[in-house]
């Protein structure tokens, strides 16, 4: 700090600093990581429905201590799903490997007036409306982003073998935000109908009851 122009140590109250250096060490103690090992380069890593980059990851994937859901996805394989505990200022690896996509359908979406908008499918962005691409059979959710609060809330997506499924879908204002944090962590979470993955889940809705 600055006392008549002169630069003089701060005085630091040592107790407000003991009590400063102890809520870090309990925080450290709340937060995990997890380390995510055999994945395809390039692929999406998405913890708890939120993306944390892609594989191998640039930094260390940092979570609280708890029971997480982990996915990683990428174009051309099955994705991969897994729950792990995280213990506090512990490590808890994944094995992640995906296997090459050997039974799919198609997946073509466009937006009913021709905007362009953002895909995400099973929580992980692919590509921009009009959009086709091979999907493993079963079950996906697809979702639309737009410019401010436009776009799509989650819709199901089935997959047959060798069949394509057209979506077209209508933007629509997202007036409203949601997020479900359920107990147990991993468990599967749906909103109006649509089962939209395991774990906690936030995202935009329009405005009234679901």
């Amino acid at each position: 700090q600055y006392v008549n122009g002169k630069i003089v140590p701060a005085h630091i109250d040592e107790k407000k600093k003991a009590e400063a250096q102890q809520s870090i060490t309990e925080l450290r103690g709340l937060v995990g990581i997890i380390d995510i090992d055999a994945a395809e380069p390039g692929a999406s890593i998405v913890i708890d429905g939120r993306e944390r980059g892609l594989y191998p990851p640039e930094g260390v994937l940092r979570v609280g201590a708890g029971n997480h859901v982990v996915r990683v996805f990428k174009k051309g394989f099955n994705p991969f799903e897994g729950r792990v505990d995280v213990a506090g200022r512990g490590v808890a690896r994944v094995e992640a490997k995906l296997t090459p996509l050997t039974e799919s359908g198609t997946l073509e979406i466009v937006e009913k007036s021709g905007k362009e908008l953002t895909v995400i499918v099973d929580q992980v962005e692919v590509g921009k409306t009009p959009f086709e691409s091979a999907l493993a059979i079963g079950s996906h959710v697809v979702l639309l982003k737009g410019d401010g609060n436009l776009g799509v809330p989650p819709t199901a997506a089935p997959i047959e073998r060798d069949r394509t499924t057209r979506l077209e879908l209508e933007a629509v204002p997202l007036d409203a935000k949601l997020r479900v944090e359920p107990t147990p962590a991993a468990s599967l979470v749906s909103v109006d109908d649509v089962a939209i993955g395991r774990g906690t889940w936030e995202g935009r809705l329009p405005k009234g009851k679901h």
